[in-house]
């Protein structure tokens, strides 16, 4: 399909800015990332990971001991295995079939996406989007959903509220927005509306080699801390936000 970037983004593949990359301590927690799973794992601008995951790791452990490295999606269980990588911090899915042997945390956030329409849309459906213009947020799990619609051109907007006003002005056909963000706007324009049940639903976890123990106990320890201190949902709702 045919997707246009309305945000330009640099494609440079770096390092970030809370790594050690130099430690060799033994207390060193080895990262792989896609930086490819936005609002997860990402490069911004600035050519810096940011994250959801990122934001809880540098929580989690002292960030001088902390070193990523990015991989593909189909190396980064491979790298797992070996000596290279402590923890998988990529937005991975609890149900995929690659988790059999390694340590998984709890789901620690969870995604929504629903389609958003004009009142009077013909799209009722998901299948409505084949062939549209279909507008997401370019920092956002809703990007990669419309980058697979069937001869769809993808628009993806630095804002929501750039989309939501292309979409008013028949611009574009409809977008795909987190379910909160969606209720938001459809709260503040009049005009809009959701379309048919959630058309995508995932939970995701961090995924630890077995030779950690300790870091996954770190990690499920400052998770379950983050969610009842209410940390966990301030990073969260940093990265999913109606703009």
């Amino acid at each position: 399909m045919n997707f246009k970037k309305i945000l330009s983004l640099s494609v440079c593949v770096l390092i970030l800015g809370l790594t050690g990359c130099s430690s060799t301590s033994a207390k060193a927690v080895k990262v792989a990332t896609i930086a490819d799973s936005a609002p997860y794992d990402y490069i911004d601008e600035n050519d810096v990971l940011m994250g959801i995951d990122v934001d809880i790791l540098s929580k989690t452990f002292p960030k001088n001991e902390i070193i990523v490295n990015c991989y593909s999606n189909e190396e980064i269980f491979g790298i797992l295995d070996s000596d290279d990588c402590d923890i998988i911090a990529a937005a991975i899915p609890s149900d995929d079939f690659r988790l059999d042997g390694f340590l998984t945390t709890d789901i620690y956030s969870e995604t929504e996406l629903v389609i958003v329409v004009k009142e009077g849309s013909q799209i009722v459906t998901h299948y409505g989007l084949v062939g549209k213009k279909v507008g997401c947020v370019s920092n956002s799990v809703a990007k990669d959903y419309v980058s697979e619609i069937k001869d769809a051109t993808g628009l993806a907007y630095e804002k929501g509220s750039d989309a939501v006003r292309e979409l008013l002005a028949g611009k574009i056909d409809a977008i795909v927005f987190d379910s909160s963000v969606a209720d938001i706007y459809i709260d503040e324009n009049v005009g809009l509306k959701k379309i048919e049940k959630p058309i995508y639903e995932k939970g995701y976890v961090m995924v630890v080699s077995p030779r950690r123990p300790e870091i996954y106990d770190a990690l499920q320890a400052k998770l379950a801390e983050m969610k009842e201190d209410g940390t966990l949902q301030e990073i969260i709702d940093s990265y999913i936000t109606a703009e």
